[in-house]
């Protein structure tokens, strides 16, 4: 049973994809499809997370994340986690299942699944 949920709308960017964070001009917007994130906090630091869309189960621990991709949808977590441990000591992980409610790929779907998983670790 999880001790929450959290969730984040994938992004509509009618003008072009990676404008916003070149310093372009955006008319973005959400809609109600997104990414899902049901999770369990680990004391360990250990960090298992399981997709719904995509068959490998992802682990690693916050104070020992590679430095180089591992080459599967886990990676912007792992990257999302590894920035936040340069700023914050990270002392827990999470035991968690994420889903997307659209196929990957647009819609801003990294993004996404970067800001749920960040909100709650």
């Amino acid at each position: 049973m999880p001790d929450s949920i959290a969730f984040c709308p994938y992004r509509i960017s009618p003008l072009g994809a990676h404008i916003d964070h070149q310093w372009g001009k955006i008319n973005g917007m959400a809609i109600d499809k997104g990414i899902h994130i049901a999770y369990r906090r680990k004391e360990n630091g250990v960090v298992e997370l399981q997709s719904l869309n995509f068959p490998k189960r992802a682990q690693f621990h916050v104070q020992s994340i590679p430095d180089l991709k591992v080459g599967d949808w886990a990676d912007h977590c792992r990257g999302a986690a590894k920035m936040l441990a340069e700023k914050y000591p990270l002392r827990y992980g999470l035991s968690g299942v994420i889903e997307g409610t659209l196929p990957i790929g647009g819609l801003s779907s990294s993004a996404a699944v970067i800001i749920a998983f960040t909100v709650k670790s």
